[in-house]
This record gives structure tokens, sequence and C-alpha cells, in this order.
């Protein structure tokens, strides 16, 4: 699973197509934190053919509501549901992924 979408960066440097994994996924129940690594690379293309990311980025869903909604244990037991489709699902939250579509 991955996400693609239109990323502009700060510099405003725009990837139309831009193809965005998730590397890590480091849960914390007890303080109701996630940590989510992804990478992003230029487009599939790119991720297919090894080629390098452009850039590794760090996002964290410390917020407790969110927490509860997205990575609870309620949501984490339904069927195909787990930490990294629900990451994910997350980042579609986020105004710079919200046109995402699944990949």
């Amino acid at each position: 699973m991955a996400l693609q979408t239109q990323f502009e960066f700060d510099n405003g440097i725009i990837l139309p197509e831009t193809y965005v994994k998730i590397s890590a996924v480091t849960y914390n129940n007890s303080e109701k934190i996630v940590n989510i690594v992804i990478v992003l690379f230029k487009d599939i293309s790119a991720y297919n053919n090894n080629k390098s990311e452009v850039i590794s980025l760090e996002y964290f869903c410390d917020n407790p509501t969110e927490f509860d909604t997205y990575f609870g244990i309620t949501v984490l037991n339904k069927v195909d549901v787990n930490h990294l489709s629900q990451a994910y699902t997350w980042l579609k939250t986020l105004p710079e992924f919200s046109s995402a579509i699944d990949v």
C-alpha cells in the first residue's frame, strides 16, 4: 500500500505524482502517540526502479481523540485493520495528503 498525491515543498517545488510510502510506524498505546516515518519518491516509476527517495518526513499522531479514532484498540481489532493501514488513513486527514489516492 502507498499513496499518490501532488506534493509541494516549502521551497515551491511541486512533484505532481509523488509516491508516498510509510517506512516505519511506532506505536505507544499507553501515551496515545503514533510516530509515522514516510519517504517520498518522485513517482511510482522511481520507486519501482529503485531510485532514491526525494526526502524522508516524520509525522506524529499525538492528539488523544485522533489516536482513539484511528489507532485505538477497538479500531485495530476490526477485520483488515492494522497499524499500517490506519497510518495511511490518518495521513490522508492532513492537508498535504487530503487529496491522496491509495495505490
